[in-house]
């Protein structure tokens, strides 16, 4: 049949200015395998999240997510750590509370995709995000998307633009985003990379009047193993002042 089963439990814990986030669950896939580019999944997955405050918060917020989420992948990349062409594209749905429980009412719809082209010789690289939160029956603001830092808006802190917040996080119920980033390779395994990022995260559709439309852009180094890349990465606000360092492994798409 082709069918993949798998399970995966998780356990965060994360100590924030101003509280503590601890998240547990588990989440269970099957997978059906058409092609060794394209596959089919439907999962269930059960969190439980629980943020103490320690100044700013009123309360301890806590909840359960009971959601089941359906997602298309297409793999047509050249290669899974550093590709150099081909097309990726994952579309998705999840419905959550309702008939299957917990304090978490949802329908997110998402979808992101990336191409990749050989250019002068190196590689130009294209990622795209969108997605929205429809809530069914109220939920938390922390199942909402969020931009800042170094896999989505480099140049600004870590969950730091939106209109809906916790202490000091920011999130909001839409998503655009768009990452550009051009990568040239150099002698002895090394790489310089010059990135332009583009996000929009609010509660409604609006990029003339919004304040949380942001661009950056910036400059990274790359340092090429045998199973992606070590990266270090310089962002920068394209209307405001200041900038972010990020250190990590593999591309950021």
């Amino acid at each position: 049949l082709g069918l993949q089963l798998s399970a995966l439990p998780f356990i965060w814990f994360e100590e924030n200015t101003d509280f503590s986030r601890y998240t547990r669950g588990n989440e269970f896939r099957v997978t059906k395998v058409f092609t060794e580019e394209a596959a089919l999944s439907v999962s269930h997955q059960y969190k439980y999240v629980r943020i103490e405050p320690k100044v700013t918060l009123p309360d301890t917020i806590k909840g359960v997510t009971n959601s089941v989420k359906a997602q298309l992948l297409l793999d047509l990349r050249d290669e899974f750590f550093d590709p150099r062409r081909g097309f990726y594209f994952v579309p998705s749905i999840e419905y959550a509370g309702g008939i299957f429980g917990g304090q978490n009412h949802f329908i997110r719809l998402a979808a992101e995709e990336r191409v990749f082209w050989t250019f002068l010789g190196n590689t130009l690289a294209q990622r795209f995000r969108a997605g929205t939160v429809i809530p069914t029956n109220g939920f938390a603001v922390y199942e909402e998307f969020y931009l800042g830092g170094q896999y989505t808006l480099r140049g600004y802190p870590e969950r730091s633009l939106g209109p809906d917040s916790i202490g000091e996080e920011r999130y909001g119920r839409i998503l655009l985003s768009l990452n550009l980033e051009y990568r040239v390779r150099l002698p002895f395994n090394f790489g310089i990379v010059g990135f332009f990022d583009a996000g929009y995260v609010d509660n409604e559709i609006d990029l003339e009047e919004s304040e949380y439309f942001k661009t950056t852009a910036g400059v990274g180094v790359r340092y090429l193993t045998p199973i992606g890349p070590v990266r270090l990465d310089f962002g920068f606000p394209l209307t405001e002042e200041g900038f972010e360092v990020y250190f990590g492994l593999y591309h950021t798409f």
